[in-house]
């Protein structure tokens, strides 16, 4: 039994971090979806038994909830809050929100959550700090440009039991 459950978060595993790269992440709208909650933002994803949905509200500070469902019962989920930390004109914004997304494809099976732990391109900085382990966890990730705080998300989440 043991072995199976292993096997299982394996998958989820795998699933989780794919389905991250594949949507908000990748900035392709292919999985970008007429929302199901009025004024929000939905992505989702598929494969075999597996199915994934990120729905959020709101742009430079946004609140949201990922799902993973496996034959259609919830067995993950994380919930999140944030954005921008200052007011920024909307190229610095853009530049921001770009160089997001490029950590957020660097999501591995090892911590599907969010981005790498730390990452750095040019004077921007990327920082994500993880308690806990899929089945339970929050976390706090941040971005600085030239040292200074311009973007911070907490999010929090786990298993569904």
């Amino acid at each position: 039994m043991e072995k199976k459950e292993t096997f299982v978060q394996d998958e989820l595993l795998n699933f989780i971090t794919k389905a991250k790269q594949l949507t908000y992440a990748s900035g392709d709208e292919q999985y970008k979806v007429q929302p199901t909650l009025e004024n929000s933002k939905q992505f989702e994803y598929s494969e075999g038994d597996f199915f994934y949905r990120d729905i959020y509200y709101g742009t430079s500070f946004f609140v949201g909830q990922e799902t993973v469902f496996v034959k259609n019962v919830p067995v993950w989920s994380m919930t999140y809050s944030g954005g921008l930390a200052v007011e920024t004109h909307p190229k610095a914004e853009q530049a921001v929100f770009m160089f997001l997304k490029e950590a957020l494809k660097k999501v591995t099976p090892e911590c599907p959550l969010r981005g790498p732990k730390e990452m750095s391109f040019d004077t921007f900085k990327y920082k994500n700090e993880v308690l806990g382990h899929l089945g339970r966890f929050c976390g706090l990730e941040q971005i600085f440009f030239e040292d200074k705080e311009v973007y911070q998300l907490h999010y929090i989440g786990g298993l569904i039991k």
